[in-house]
């Protein structure tokens, strides 16, 4: 099963059914702080709709065409990150993620995103992954920026939230990057 430590007493792993419950319950509870930038959250009104989503990452997973997990802090769901639109073809795919409000700031999507970014390419060959935000969505930016991606440009009115249109900012990150930067990373661990 794919599950990875993200910090102490921080996990991510595969969403399965039994946790539907509880990622609807995290979802429901943060239906303010998660509104403001993602359009799905409207509709996401039940323990079902979200049983749903996560039926789907597990079709996607069985499929070879993504992945959906679950980030725990001890025991309690606090977000979740996928791999979606992943192209066998183009080796590509893009990652999206959401965390409950006292959950953020403490660096655990980084480290989520790290690891899910480290699998995709040495496990499943990728080698380019995308990620995409709100203009305005620093936190989600900042993830991408510390992870090395570069700004590719911006889809002008490329997300509907409510009646708005919204520009998206698109980030995105090569294999050979990636490793440039873990090699550099492990070489500053060493010591002098």
């Amino acid at each position: 099963m794919f599950r990875h430590s993200i910090a102490p007493g921080a996990t991510m792993g595969l969403l399965e059914l039994h946790h539907a419950p509880a990622l609807f319950a995290a979802l429901d509870a943060n239906r303010v702080h998660l509104g403001v930038w993602f359009p799905w959250v409207p509709s996401s009104t039940e323990v079902a709709h979200t049983a749903a989503f996560v039926q789907s990452q597990l079709d996607a997973w069985a499929q070879g065409s993504g992945l959906g997990c679950g980030i725990w802090l001890g025991d309690r769901i606090v977000g979740s990150i996928d791999c979606h639109a992943l192209s066998a073809k183009d080796r590509s795919a893009e990652i999206g993620y959401w965390l409950v409000e006292d959950a953020t700031g403490k660096g655990l999507m980084t480290r989520a995103c790290a690891a899910l970014i480290d699998y995709l390419i040495e496990e499943r060959g990728l080698h380019r992954i995308v990620i995409k935000a709100r203009v305005d969505n620093h936190q989600s930016r900042a993830v991408a920026e510390r992870l090395g991606f570069i700004y590719e440009g911006t889809e002008r009115g490329g997300m509907k939230l409510g009646e708005a249109y919204w520009d998206v900012v698109v980030y995105s990150l090569l294999a050979p990057e990636r490793r440039t930067r873990n090699a550099g990373e492990e070489h500053h661990d060493e010591p002098t």
